[in-house]
């Protein structure tokens, strides 16, 4: 709106366009009202005529609805809806006209404005079947033999007085072009009218011996659409926005990750703040699965019995086996974080959501039988917050997350061991990735870099404690597959027993990553694989 530069006569008229009303007669007069109100904003524009006429022509067509409800009880007893379906077909049948100066210029006009008229130069448009004549079938009880022995209307007279236009518009005219659209689109079958047909074979008799047709065929310029190269550059003000935003914020190796597959989709999401669009479905989808599987995990390892106690087989393969306990904790879960009900409340399953409760049963069952070979276990933390403060360069940059769960297992090794366990709820990545696929754009060592950076950084916390610490060993736990198919956490082809073998590489590794993140030379750029694009949520921002 051009006029309303204010900002508080802006604000006034978003408030007034979305303020809902619920009368037959408020509502059209609210249509009306904000029709004025843009049109008036469009008073001092010279250049907007169609945009001018439309609105007038709308706000004409609601003024005689509204009328219409004021002066005819039967109109006044129909429903909100009917009034507004109403409006909607009115409007979609309505036309906005054409004026211009009939003496001179160009004159937009249809077939039967052209009667009792003489042009020198004519151009007909759209003269495809159904088009030129025009398919008027209209819905009539009256059959066509009756109508044909009684003299009435029929589709031959209404093609004849079509033709007779037709003809009666070429008959003086000097220059003749008729276009014709060759695309066939839905019911548009791109034929040529049968009234050109019969020009081409009949040109001598209908144009004379001095007149020919000249057939041209004019196509689009079709070229390969430039590549969008758009970039972020990261200026003074992007990086006082990044600084200070991972003062106080932790760099998570899900935001690493997303910047390995993607700088662009990086600064959107962690520097520009950019959310993804929350949808809701009544489908269970693959982040959700994982939260209430998450959820489970962490409200069976959090019961009091488990508080400060040595976690030994049979506990764990008594709570495997309590179909009621695993159940009640399955609907809680659903109540908390899909149904975002209170957990007590019994939820109210479809058929889909049933099927995905017993998928979720028998995955924590699962995980539960193939957590009690490995125990005896102790210090049990469950989606525990770790961070740290890293200085990389001349920043200082907060690093950390939420690990899923890590503990102390004694089992039958002469050592215990620091188990850094991350549940994923997909299917399994390659169980035998390489270093340097971690730090690559191809997303195929990702989690085997989640869970390495967790193990970083909690024993680097741990140790900042004055904690001595057991072998740290990272442990990627995929709960779709069975206890018995589950194989270890492998890097360069061999099982990792302890991260501080591999801590050096990974730390160089990381913060070259992290230097890179920072590095004001670098613009955040879009990725190089298209197929990586095909579900980002910001796909619509770089429109690759």
């Amino acid at each position: 709106m051009n006029d309303i530069e204010d900002k508080d006569d802006c604000l006034q008229f978003i408030r007034d366009l979305f303020t809902p009303t619920h009368s037959k007669l408020n509502i059209t007069h609210h249509i009306a009202d904000m029709l004025q109100r843009v049109g008036c904003s469009y008073k001092e524009e010279t250049q907007e005529v169609l945009q001018k006429e439309s609105i007038f022509t709308a706000y004409t067509v609601i003024n005689r609805i509204q009328s219409l409800i004021m002066g005819n009880a039967l109109l006044a007893g129909v429903t909100n809806d009917t009034i507004l379906r109403l409006v909607r077909q009115i409007m979609r049948g309505h036309s906005i006209p054409f004026h211009g100066e009939p003496a001179i210029g160009l004159q937009v006009m249809g077939v039967l404005e052209t009667r009792n008229l003489d042009f020198r130069n004519v151009i007909l448009l759209s003269c495809n079947e159904d088009m030129l004549p025009k398919n008027t079938h209209r819905a009539s009880l009256i059959p066509y033999a009756l109508r044909d022995a009684y003299g009435m209307t029929t589709m031959e007279k209404q093609v004849s007085l079509y033709a007779y236009y037709f003809y009666n518009l070429l008959q003086r005219a000097e220059n003749i072009t008729v276009m014709y659209n060759s695309t066939s689109d839905g019911l548009n079958k791109g034929e040529k009218s049968r009234f050109m047909m019969q020009l081409e074979i009949e040109t001598e008799a209908l144009l004379g011996k001095d007149n020919r047709i000249v057939q041209k065929t004019l196509l689009a310029d079709h070229k390969a659409q430039a590549e969008n190269k758009c970039c972020v550059t990261k200026t003074a003000k992007v990086m006082k926005e990044m600084t200070d935003r991972y003062k106080d914020h932790i760099l998570s190796p899900s935001a690493i990750n997303k910047y390995l597959h993607c700088p662009l989709s990086f600064y959107f999401c962690h520097v520009a703040g950019y959310r993804e669009q929350d949808e809701v479905t009544e489908e269970v989808d693959s982040p959700t699965f994982g939260t209430i599987f998450h959820y489970c995990m962490e409200k069976l390892y959090g019961d009091t019995r488990f508080k400060g106690k040595q976690i030994l087989k049979h506990d764990l393969e008594h709570l495997a086996n309590d179909s009621k306990k695993i159940s009640q904790t399955v609907d809680e879960a659903f109540n908390k974080e899909f149904f975002n009900k209170d957990i007590a409340e019994k939820p109210n399953y479809n058929g889909e959501q049933m099927l995905n409760k017993k998928v979720l049963c028998k995955y924590v069952r699962n995980q539960l039988l193939y957590d009690a070979e490995s125990c005896p276990m102790s210090d049990v933390h469950v989606e525990t917050k770790v961070e740290i403060m890293e200085r990389i360069g001349n920043l200082n940059i907060r690093l950390g997350g939420t690990i899923d769960r890590y503990e102390t297992l004694t089992g039958d090794l002469s050592h215990d061991i620091l188990r850094v366990v991350d549940y994923k709820t997909g299917l399994p990545k390659e169980d035998n990735a390489k270093s340097e696929q971690m730090f690559d754009h191809s997303g195929k060592a990702k989690y085997h870099f989640q869970a390495m950076y967790y193990c970083y950084v909690l024993s680097k916390q741990l140790m900042s404690e004055g904690k001595t610490l057991p072998p740290v060993v990272p442990s990627l736990m995929y709960v779709t597959q069975s206890a018995t198919n589950r194989k270890p956490f492998k890097l360069n082809g061999e099982e990792v027993t302890d991260f501080a073998e591999h801590k050096d590489a990974f730390v160089e590794e990381l913060h070259d990553v992290i230097a890179e993140i920072f590095n004001p030379d670098l613009p955040f750029t879009m990725c190089e694989d298209t197929r990586q694009c095909e579900h980002c949520p910001y796909r619509k921002f770089c429109r690759k």
